[in-house]
């Protein structure tokens, strides 16, 4: 939506009856797009109304929206979904000054946390502001680890509020022993109707590395979660919590207590593959798969612990199941039959082509056979892009022959 040309100035105190309250109140939108799009809507009903200055707010809010987070890139957390020219445009081409001014008015007022968490973020990055740094992790801080909030923009959003109190120099400490209590404090109370949730707070917090002085009690809890999951016959969701737990023991550098948990992993991957394989529509290729990673965490178990858990006996029962899966997986792969075609014209063209030839004649010959390329406009080509490459020049075999 396009900004309206005669630019209408609005008052701070009008923020506060702007329809943008009632409509996510209404839908009840969770995320960045579902609020775009419910924003988009209002601003497009305020611009039919003749409301200028609320289609203007609307419409800035909605360009915040649009914006995707990126935690991992520090310096451009905020990106287009969609790149409008063939090079990168900085944040501050998609606002003004006059609209970091405005967001920055509209902040306190909004109370969507997400909303809020998004237009602070905005502001500090553009502005570097301190005061809207703090207003938007404490905002980020607030977004409930759930199944209708994480997946859809809160895993993101904690990444971004974890990485920006690293990075700010005021209130550091409070905060960050304030995030790491409440994201603990959420897998601690995880079980295995959360599904994956727990999985990917505990890989998050990995990630970022927090939470390090508590990585037993995270890898004994994801270990406790992987049981369960095993023991109802989830041997996917079983696989990736041993794995995680195995990844925290490792982090404390007990490789002793790590190899429990990669043992099980590997179990339940061989589980899971025997499912498959014994299932009514078996797949083979899968079964081959899950059989192989299962060998791989079984060598990533130190070799002084391979007698006590027996690993090598083990990686031969799974190797033997291994080959009978890709043996049936061949058999279980359909026949691709094509019409029969007849060559012997071109084979024939080829031969007269090179024959009485140099190797370099006939390789110029081969290189000009098809019409749609012409050495003489290749070489010209590598001419005229070399300099502009200078790495090209190190690999002499991207060159055409002179």
């Amino acid at each position: 939506m396009e900004m309206n040309s005669k630019n209408p100035r609005v008052n701070p105190d009008y923020s506060r009856p702007f329809r943008w309250r009632g409509t996510l109140l209404r839908d009840r939108v969770m995320g960045y797009y579902p609020m775009w799009k419910a924003l988009h809507s209002a601003a497009e009903r305020s611009e039919q109304d003749g409301n200028l200055a609320e289609e203007k707010v609307l419409t800035l809010l909605t360009r915040a929206c649009w914006m995707n987070l990126c935690p991992e890139n520090h310096k451009e957390p905020f990106e287009p979904p969609i790149e409008m020219s063939t090079s990168s445009q900085k944040l501050s081409e998609y606002f003004s000054a006059e609209d970091v001014k405005l967001l920055s008015e509209l902040v306190e007022d909004i109370d969507d946390v997400l909303l809020r968490a998004r237009v602070a973020d905005l502001v500090w990055v553009l502005k570097k502001d301190y005061r809207f740094a703090l207003i938007a992790i404490d905002s980020y801080m607030e977004i409930p680890v759930e199944e209708t909030t994480w997946w859809e923009d809160g895993k993101k959003c904690w990444h971004r509020a974890i990485d920006l109190t690293k990075r700010i120099e005021r209130d550091k400490g409070d905060r960050l022993s304030t995030i790491e209590e409440k994201l603990l404090a959420y897998l601690m109370r995880g079980t295995r109707e959360n599904g994956k949730l727990t999985l990917s707070l505990a890989q998050l917090m990995l990630q970022t590395k927090i939470c390090a002085s508590r990585a037993i009690e995270i890898a004994v809890k994801l270990m406790e979660l992987g049981e369960e999951f095993e023991s109802s016959g989830e041997f996917c969701c079983a696989a990736e919590y041993y794995d995680a737990s195995d990844r925290w023991f490792r982090t404390m550098g007990d490789k002793a207590k790590a190899a429990e948990p990669a043992v099980r992993c590997a179990d339940a991957l061989v589980k899971f593959a025997d499912a498959q394989m014994s299932a009514e529509t078996p797949i083979y290729a899968l079964s081959a798969i899950l059989y192989g990673k299962a060998i791989e965490k079984h060598r990533d178990i130190l070799r002084g612990y391979y007698c006590c858990h027996k690993v090598h006996k083990r990686i031969r029962e799974i190797h033997t199941k291994l080959i009978d899966a890709y043996m049936m997986s061949l058999k279980q792969m359909p026949y691709v039959v094509c019409q029969y075609v007849d060559t012997t014209e071109f084979d024939e063209s080829a031969i007269k082509t090179v024959r009485c030839k140099s190797p370099r004649d006939s390789l110029l010959a081969f290189a000009n056979i098809y019409q749609g390329a012409c050495v003489q406009s290749i070489r010209e080509k590598v001419v005229y892009y070399d300099p502009k490459r200078p790495l090209s020049r190190k690999n002499r075999a991207t060159k055409t022959v002179q």
